[in-house]
């Protein structure tokens, strides 16, 4: 008997949107980005076509998730302790 292999993490993004059922074509007009970047955004850590958002888009990202999504979330978890966090004023984990 084969145990199930551990769930392919992805940046929270893929999550948020997957809870709201939308597509990257929904994010198109918010982020000012293409589907395909959107896709791109929340493709597995670790995946050759991933990508990162640059700094305008991220705030947009933010703005358009009301915050429930931020720069951290685009690191995978082992490293999102040294990962940027753009509001590191505020303290850890807000």
């Amino acid at each position: 008997m084969s145990s199930l292999p551990d769930p392919v993490e992805r940046p929270k993004l893929a999550h948020w949107m997957w809870l709201r059922k939308l597509k990257p074509r929904h994010a198109e007009q918010p982020l000012g980005v293409s589907a395909e970047q959107v896709r791109r955004y929340c493709l597995e850590f670790g995946h050759d076509d991933r990508a990162l958002p640059g700094k305008e888009v991220m705030a947009r990202i933010e703005a358009w998730t009301n915050g429930e999504v931020t720069e951290r979330d685009f690191y995978p978890p082992h490293i999102r302790g040294i990962a940027p966090i753009a509001h590191a004023a505020e303290g850890p984990d807000q």
